[in-house]
């Protein structure tokens, strides 16, 4: 099994702290929040990782060389400027054109969900991509999905913005967690994408018109952070300290 972490994100709304850190450096716990995902990943099989690096690359490269490649295969994508979600697959697709389907982990994210469970559920019902998902009122922004648990489009719900691509009776809000599976057919239709910088998402409804499916997995009450500010990150401190 494979793997894309995305870690290349600068992290400004951790500053001070990242001004001379990687955001997927900032610990918990007294480890990386890098090698946290990694170690949830190699517990379900994954054996090989492409990790994307950018703002102070060196010290996440460092890193890695210093835990031995967390004792599997490392590859590195470095990006000159943040290509983002879609475009840091793109520019990596090459190594995961031998596989099914991968798993695709923000490293800001903290989390103790199944990746088992999402990964069964991916490979139960076959859709395009798999989301991980969670019923989550704090972000405004949420994704929607359908009675089947099949993607629609995007709400934000302070602003009222939306973008439905496949209409439904009623709509499930949903937070995504930044954690998804993504099945090879997915992969080429985001290589085929003309821009080189841009959300995955935009390719998954682009997906959604043609008649395909990128589905949900829904957890219940799971812990789950995103570590994008400092209040954030002190919280989740506090509970695993």
């Amino acid at each position: 099994m494979k793997a894309m972490i995305f870690a290349a994100g600068r992290g400004s709304r951790l500053r001070p702290l990242t001004d001379t850190l990687p955001k997927c450096l900032v610990e918990i716990g007294g480890k990386p929040m890098l090698e946290h995902v990694v170690e949830r990943l190699k517990a379900v099989g994954v054996t090989s990782v492409v990790i994307n690096v950018s703002y102070l690359k060196e010290q996440v490269v460092n890193l890695i060389k210093e835990k031995d490649n967390f004792g599997i295969e490392v590859i590195i994508s470095e990006e000159e400027e943040l290509l983002e979600t879609g475009g840091g697959l793109k520019k990596a697709a090459g190594h995961f054109e031998d596989v099914p389907e991968f798993f695709v982990y923000n490293a800001d994210i903290f989390s103790t969900v199944g990746l088992d469970e999402l990964l069964t559920y991916h490979q139960k019902h076959r859709p395009l991509a798999t989301l991980a998902t969670f019923e989550y009122e704090k972000e405004p922004r949420c994704l929607l999905f359908d009675s089947e648990q099949s993607l629609c489009g995007w709400r934000n719900r302070k602003s009222g913005d939306e973008k439905i691509v496949k209409q439904a009776k009623s709509y499930l809000e949903l937070g995504f967690m930044g954690i998804h599976v993504v099945s090879n057919v997915m992969l080429q239709k985001i290589v085929e994408v003309p821009e080189e910088k841009f959300s995955i998402i935009s390719p998954y409804l682009h997906a959604i018109e043609t008649g395909e499916q990128i589905r949900a997995c829904v957890y219940e009450s799971p812990e789950w952070h995103d570590i994008g500010t400092l209040e954030q990150l002190e919280e989740v401190r506090k509970r695993h300290s």
